[in-house]
C-alpha cells in the first residue's frame, strides 16, 4: 500500500503544489414553501440572470419552472 501511495504522491505533487482546492458551504435555509412560491422563484431567476447563471434555475428546479 505504501508503494501505491508513494507513486500517487510523486505523480500529483506538482498539481497539489499549484492548486489549492477549497470547498465552501453556505447554508441558505430555503424551504420547500419558498421554492414553491412563484414570487420567490421569479426573484431567484432575476438574481441568477444578473450573475449570468440563469440556466442553473431550470436545471435545479425543472418541475417548478413555468
Amino acid at each position: 500500500m505504501t508503494a501505491v501511495f508513494g507513486d500517487l504522491e510523486a505523480a500529483f505533487r506538482k498539481l497539489c503544489d499549484s492548486v489549492d482546492p477549497k470547498v465552501r458551504v453556505v447554508y441558505k435555509d430555503v424551504s420547500y414553501e419558498s421554492l414553491s412560491d412563484p414570487k420567490f422563484m421569479k426573484a431567484l431567476g432575476a438574481v441568477l440572470k444578473s450573475k449570468g447563471q440563469e440556466d442553473i434555475q431550470s436545471e435545479l428546479f425543472p418541475s417548478m419552472m413555468q
